[in-house]
């Protein structure tokens, strides 16, 4: 791959790796 392009599932990744306190939360009211 000369251009790497994230699938929407990599996006989700690394945005709930940023913020997994606030995820949990959420999941869990």
């Amino acid at each position: 791959k000369t251009l790497q392009y994230a699938t929407p599932q990599e996006v989700l990744e690394l945005e709930y790796s940023k913020l997994p306190l606030q995820v949990t939360v959420a999941l869990n009211s």
